[in-house]
């Protein structure tokens, strides 16, 4: 069975930045590092309304997808640095697939993968990497443009009944 080129060459991005995240982690420790590892360690033995209420606590924001994406992450029992090189690499293989898709040349498309604000999102802006992930699967794998406004509209009210329901879990 052959596999194809395109495949292959995803599997090759997804590996490399995977390893490049894990060796990124092992220098970068501090500044939010500390307070997203405080976190993700609270989130072990907890339910996700605690986990809500935690990274109100570590990381002073509210955000439940992040939460739950964290959440899920320590509940499995997966190293952090591990589970978010997973999502890095998730993030780099999105980029360079949108990016294939709207016929970004090669020279472009290493420039924008090993680009400053990257290596922020891999390592500083945990929870705008999520965001980010999100769109890209939106701008990816929507067919109709009027279906991503309907998901860009509908989004935020979405996380708004969510963090309802959370506020009224936290009050009982």
């Amino acid at each position: 069975m052959k596999v194809p080129k395109i495949t292959l060459f995803l599997i090759i991005i997804f590996i490399s930045a995977f390893a490049f995240s894990i060796l990124g982690f092992e220098f970068y420790v501090n500044g939010d590092q500390i307070a997203y590892s405080n976190f993700y360690s609270s989130l072990h033995n907890s339910t996700f309304f605690e986990a809500y209420k935690n990274q109100a606590i570590y990381v002073s924001a509210i955000e439940p997808i992040a939460a739950f994406i964290f959440w899920i992450g320590a509940i499995l029992d997966i190293e952090k640095n591990i589970y978010i090189s997973i999502w890095n690499a998730i993030l780099i293989l999105l980029i360079v697939k949108f990016l294939k898709k709207n016929r970004v040349n090669v020279i472009q498309q290493i420039l924008i993968c090993f680009g400053y604000y990257i290596l922020v999102l891999f390592f500083a802006a945990e929870r705008l990497k999520f965001a980010i992930i999100f769109l890209l699967i939106a701008l990816l794998y929507t067919q109709k443009k009027k279906n991503l406004w309907h998901f860009c509209f509908f989004m935020p009210f979405f996380c708004y009944c969510v963090y309802g329901f959370i506020s009224i879990g936290l009050s009982e």
